[in-house]
């Protein structure tokens, strides 16, 4: 199989940016690195149940929307899938992908807007690098797609443009006092990642190190920190955060201040949001404020409604909706993440906004059994998308509007297919927002309402 050679026209893409096409035979091929529209000739290397997987030797015919790279571990590590591909190209295969996600798993033929997207380099405010003994010494960079060894990098173009200079500090500072790198298979070593939150508003910046045992010399790596020269951003926190446990988690529950703060702010849409170790907060703000501002305005909000915000982390849709709404209730799993919704809502003075700690498709069914309603639910659930309890809840309580946000189309598809069992159908165009430019991934909008 491996020594077959086929020229293949690719017509479309998968759902994680992979070339498609069809061999002379008919049979289906999937190449990562192909474009819509180019001629490859491309070696089959497995044979799988309904279709073929290929690498490319040669293309024949090239896209107009082929681009180099700029990135020099492109495509070894395993981050970004379709740096290939212009600005134009990437929005088109967004959109396609949002459409072919209805299609395919919802059984919708919506109508999907054109994909709104931004700055493709720097706008991510987090990042997560795995630390590890590499063959030339420490290596620190991303994992290479598939697997847990890690690709070098120093530059990425996604991340802020200074983590560069701390992954040189930090190699030079475990040198310095023999620290060693965590072994997964041993269960030996000590650093684990190196995780950095900065706030593009505020230009404040979180340096943690995540261990699985005590960092040892921990001033000097303070000391080392803020002897560096980060640009426009200052470091507000450097944070131990310490994860005793074996295998690939990456953060564990204790967090030790080494300096400064155990938080940093930002400002998004208006409104000040106190961002801890663990918060969640969407990691692109220039995309993300667009994605929320397409969400209020679905929202439809005239003062008087009563909101339910679910999923709501920190509290960034629910206190931007606030302004707008009779009261709005956050829902949100992670503890953390509440404790800073409510102190975020006192440090911007908004009194309408309450959040309850625990499961949304626990929370919602004893809110609703006792009296309490919605007329207007977000959701902006985790990659698994919605409960089946919840979405019966909803159902059952007859929103006047329901906007569902999603960071997967497929389940949001999956979602809006039982929504529309249970007597909602979409009322506005699908708004794919390109809040990770260079990924295969992408976010997602839209309005639900209750059938008459």
């Amino acid at each position: 199989m491996s020594s077959r050679i086929v020229d293949i026209c690719i017509h479309g893409y998968t759902s994680d940016g992979r070339g498609v096409g069809r061999t002379p035979e008919g049979e289906v091929v999937f190449v990562p690195g192909a474009i819509r529209g180019e001629t490859v000739r491309t070696q089959i290397v497995h044979q799988g149940k309904t279709c073929l997987f290929g690498e490319i030797k040669e293309i024949l015919v090239s896209s107009p929307h082929r681009v180099s790279p700029p990135c020099s571990v492109f495509p070894d590590c395993g981050g970004c899938a379709i740096l290939h591909m212009d600005a134009e190209e990437q929005k088109y295969f967004k959109k396609q992908k949002v459409a072919d996600a209805f299609a395919r798993i919802g059984g919708i033929d919506a109508q999907i807007e054109d994909t709104l997207s931004f700055s493709p380099y720097h706008y991510r405010n987090k990042a997560q690098i795995p630390v590890a003994q590499g063959k030339d010494g420490i290596a620190c960079g991303f994992y290479r797609q598939g697997t847990h060894e890690i690709a070098p990098c120093r530059d990425c173009l996604l991340g802020a443009s200074f983590i560069g200079t701390v992954i040189d500090a930090l190699i030079a500072f475990m040198k310095k006092y023999n620290i060693a790198p965590y072994n997964e298979a041993t269960d030996k070593g000590i650093v684990r990642h190196l995780y950095v939150r900065t706030g593009q508003a505020s230009k404040e910046a979180m340096i943690s190190l995540v261990t699985r045992r005590p960092l040892p010399h921990p001033q000097a790596w303070v000391d080392m920190l803020l002897s560096l020269d980060l640009g426009e951003y200052k470091i507000a926190s450097i944070m131990e955060n310490r994860n005793e446990k074996k295998g690939n988690t990456v953060l564990g529950n204790k967090n030790i201040t080494l300096y400064g703060k155990d938080h940093i702010f930002d400002t998004l849409l208006g409104v000040s949001y106190k961002i801890s170790h663990h918060s969640f907060y969407q990691v692109n703000p220039e995309a993300c404020a667009a994605l929320y501002e397409k969400a209020i305005e679905l929202a439809g909000l005239t003062g008087k409604e009563e909101v339910f915000d679910l999923y709501c982390g920190i509290g960034t849709i629910s206190l931007s909706l606030a302004k707008k709404a009779k009261r709005v209730t956050g829902v949100e799993i992670v503890g953390a993440a509440v404790r800073d919704a409510k102190e975020n809502a006192m440090r911007n003075q908004i009194k309408n906004a309450r959040f309850i700690e625990g499961k949304a498709e626990e929370v919602i069914p004893r809110l609703y059994a006792e009296g309490e309603k919605a007329d207007v639910v977000i959701v902006d659930p985790p990659r698994k998308g919605c409960d089946e309890v919840l979405l019966k809840t909803i159902a059952d309580m007859k929103p006047n509007r329901l906007v569902y946000v999603s960071c997967d189309v497929a389940t949001m598809a999956r979602d809006v297919k039982k929504l529309s069992e249970l007597g909602f159908c979409l009322a506005s165009p699908v708004t794919p927002v390109d809040q990770f430019p260079g990924t295969y991934h992408v976010e997602t909008v839209a309005l639900l309402t209750k059938l008459k």
